[in-house]
């Protein structure tokens, strides 16, 4: 989609699950969200003539394309969504510069867990579609730092790790440190 011309279009996520990303001035590629069925992608296009971002499937995913010519409540539906969509880039970009590594793992399946929540599935036992290396870029992590903090949580007990499937068996401690109430003693 980058650098795509754009016939003032973007596009729902029907199944399956993408990530997005931005090629910096650098050329270093920025994982900036993960997309999962009901989330929109392309909206950072509307208006312009060319998209802002490149969308990459991780597994079987299929899109609606959907016009910008929209009635009344497409367009009240369309502002919610941007809403949603920049508060979330705000929030996750004051996070990484605030958070230490295990807070940043601990909010990232926590959000993951609200997700899968909010569609109807489980929140608390998930299959990871992304590799550690696209959690560690949108993290702002190493993909080794990635999987010590899953170890770490894992060993004191809040989640469980089978290959890409997790299960969080202690969602109340798994908040704490994501908030920073005890990620300092776990990171010690």
């Amino acid at each position: 989609m980058a650098g795509d011309q754009t016939d003032n279009s973007y596009f729902v996520v029907r199944c399956g699950s993408m990530m997005s990303m931005r090629v910096d001035s650098m050329g270093r590629k920025n994982i900036n969200r993960f997309l999962m069925s009901g989330d929109y992608a392309g909206l950072e296009s509307i208006g312009f003539k060319r998209h802002g971002c490149t969308v990459v499937a991780l597994e079987d995913t299929e899109v609606c394309e959907i016009s910008c010519r929209l009635d009344p409540a497409q367009v009240t539906l369309l502002y919610e969504r941007f809403g949603k969509l920049l508060s979330e880039e705000q929030v996750n970009g004051l996070a990484l510069y605030h958070t230490l590594a295990i807070q940043r793992v601990a909010a990232f399946l926590i959000n993951l867990s609200a997700r899968f929540k909010e569609r109807g599935y489980s929140p608390s036992c998930f299959r990871l579609t992304m590799e550690r290396k696209h959690i560690a870029q949108f993290l702002g992590l190493t993909a080794e730092s990635v999987s010590r903090q899953l170890s770490q949580l894992r060993d004191f007990g809040m989640i469980a790790v089978d290959g890409r499937v997790v299960t969080l068996r202690d969602t109340a401690a798994l908040g704490q440190v994501a908030s920073g109430a005890s990620a300092r003693a776990l990171a010690h």
